[in-house]
C-alpha cells in the first residue's frame, strides 16, 4: 500500500508544473534541458514505484490479485474525481 501512494504522489509530480503552472512557478523552479526537475523525479519515482507493486503483486495468488485491483481502482477513481 505504501507504494502505490507514492504511485499517486509521484504522478501529481509529473504533472503538477503543466497543469497547475501557479502552484509550480509560486516554488523553486529547477529545469534541465527545459523539463521541471519535479517531473524528471517524478518519472523516476513512478517507474520504481511501478516495479514494487508488480514484484509484490506477483507473489499473490489470483484472487488476491483481483481483489487489491478493485480496492486500488475504487481509490483512483475517487482521486480522478477530485482532481
Amino acid at each position: 500500500m505504501f507504494s502505490f501512494a507514492w504511485f499517486f504522489t509521484s504522478i501529481v509530480a509529473v504533472v503538477i508544473p503543466f497543469l497547475r503552472k501557479d502552484i509550480y512557478e509560486a516554488g523553486l523552479k529547477l529545469e534541465v534541458a527545459g523539463f521541471p526537475v519535479v517531473t524528471i523525479l517524478g518519472l523516476i519515482s513512478l517507474t520504481l514505484c511501478f516495479f514494487i507493486v508488480m514484484i509484490s503483486a506477483a507473489s499473490l495468488d489470483l484472487l488476491s490479485q483481483a481483489w487489491t485491483a478493485i480496492f486500488y481502482g475504487m481509490g483512483a477513481a475517487i482521486w480522478l474525481y477530485y482532481l
